[in-house]
């Protein structure tokens, strides 16, 4: 199944994408959220591939992709996964299994006011 939200606005607005996952293969592709604004082409994906956490977002035909490898263990089990988009800041911060915050500064090419 799917939700379609309205008004996301991830081309100016702060937001979180916050998901509990269970994973039992690592071979596979699991794709959380991803969502394309037709009109402005913008984009965003969270997924897990080859034992890494991403997430992919695309503004204005510019793109910035954030990588976090997942422990050894990772398969097998439930895991909480949150992408946090603060644009006041202008990073980007990823964590799993509620451990430490990795943080990704915003590259200039994406920043909105």
């Amino acid at each position: 199944g799917y939700a379609s939200l309205e008004n996301v606005n991830i081309d100016k607005n702060s937001f979180t994408l916050s998901t509990w996952v269970y994973i039992k293969d690592e071979e596979q592709v699991f794709t959380f959220f991803s969502a394309k604004d037709q009109e402005t082409g913008s984009s965003m994906v969270l997924n897990v591939r080859n034992g890494k956490l991403r997430f992919n977002i695309t503004i204005d035909g510019n793109s910035m992709y954030n990588t976090l490898n997942l422990p050894v263990d990772y398969v097998n089990g439930w895991m909480p996964l949150i992408v946090i988009v603060d644009r006041e800041a202008q990073e980007i911060r990823m964590c799993y299994d509620f451990d430490k915050v990795h943080s990704f500064a915003i590259p200039d090419a994406l920043k909105r006011s």
